[in-house]
């Protein structure tokens, strides 16, 4: 399986991560390499921010929360626009995210939680980062596995029609996060599937070539490639049915 995404990724970028899991399968390749996020530490924030509402530190609409406009706002709507930031490709929306940075009391406490359960990936406090894709995976995992999260959970993205999702079914369970930035293409999710079979797929890439002006993220040959290897993934693993178009 490794080899599918090598042959589809390889001519399109210069670095490229891969973790894909399911039930008695583990595709890695170079896992642990750091990435510029561009808006995939919303994942990490958006686990901390669950975290801190289960423990009572905080709830889904306490008031008081400055947003990325200055006006006095929730967590939940904190969370809400920092998950809407990036969704489409194009800048990342950098006001947003800082927003909830600050709402999770800043980028060192943010760090500091982080540090306190091994990661490396540190998020800045104008709302940059540097994730691993490995960390990446263990956060989706957490974020979307755990019923108590549902509330952060379903701020992710549905299943969207490039990238990872681009050849899966409609109404297909995929929660997901993606960035898109100069070079970058990042997008890993999890396949919400039924008796605890979920399939986790994480692809972080650097290198990508400048996006033609006016071109849309379905003709972005880097997603086309990530979707066509997902696709394939799918039919390797027996899941031909939650997969659609020839690839």
């Amino acid at each position: 399986m490794l080899d599918l995404w090598r042959s589809e990724l390889s001519g399109h970028v210069s670095t490229w991560s891969l973790l894909l899991s399911a039930p008695g399968v583990e595709v890695a390749h170079d896992e642990m390499v750091a990435y510029e996020g561009a808006g995939t530490a919303t994942t990490f924030l958006l686990l901390q921010a669950s975290e801190q509402v289960a423990s009572r530190r905080i709830g889904w609409d306490s008031p008081g929360l400055p947003s990325d406009d200055g006006s006095s706002t929730t967590l939940r709507e904190v969370c809400r626009a920092a998950a809407r930031a990036g969704r489409t490709p194009g800048p990342d929306e950098p006001a947003a995210v800082t927003a909830l940075v600050e709402a999770l009391g800043g980028a060192d406490a943010v760090n500091e939680r982080l540090q306190r359960i091994g990661h490396l990936t540190r998020v800045r406090p104008d709302g940059s980062s540097r994730v691993l894709p490995s960390e990446h995976a263990e956060a989706m995992a957490a974020l979307t596995g755990n019923p108590a999260y549902v509330e952060a959970r379903d701020l992710l993205s549905p299943a969207l029609p490039w990238g990872l999702g681009a050849h899966l079914a409609p109404g297909a369970p995929f929660r997901h996060r993606h960035a898109v930035a100069a070079g970058l293409r990042h997008d890993g999710g999890t396949l919400l599937l039924p008796e605890d079979t979920d399939l986790t797929v994480h692809c972080f890439t650097d290198g990508a070539a400048p996006a033609a002006d006016g071109s849309t993220a379905a003709a972005d040959p880097v997603l086309a490639a990530m979707g066509r290897a997902m696709a394939g993934s799918l039919r390797l693993l027996g899941h031909d049915h939650l997969v659609v178009d020839p690839v």
